[in-house]
């Protein structure tokens, strides 16, 4: 009988021992799904904010690209009207001088 209540108490522990385990280890179980669950939140939130600059950025390369096109097209403006007005100068400027030369060889010849 002693050998009996001996075996019904050390199978009581073991019992006993694996229920607590099981208990443990379920706990901790959770422990590390809910960390996983907040470390995919994080990652989540990480790349939401990462493509909302990536985007920004994009946004931004496209105004500038904008911006220096625009500047780039004023410039050759500003240059060709300069060209421009440089080239009608000569132009009148040789008109004038072709004139002097008319005068000058009418004087000479006549």
């Amino acid at each position: 009988m002693e050998i009996t209540s001996f075996i019904l108490g050390v199978c009581t522990v073991i019992i006993l021992v694996m229920v607590v385990g099981t208990f443990v280890n379920y706990m901790s179980t959770k422990s590390l799904r809910e960390e996983i669950n907040q470390l995919n939140r994080v990652i989540e939130n990480q790349y939401d904010e990462s493509e909302k600059i990536r985007t920004e950025l994009s946004n931004h390369v496209d105004k500038l690209h904008s911006q220096t096109e625009s500047n780039i097209n004023e410039v050759y403006r500003h240059i060709d009207s300069r060209v421009d007005k440089t080239i009608n100068n000569m132009g009148e400027h040789v008109s004038e001088i072709y004139r002097q030369l008319d005068k000058t060889n009418s004087v000479i010849n006549g």
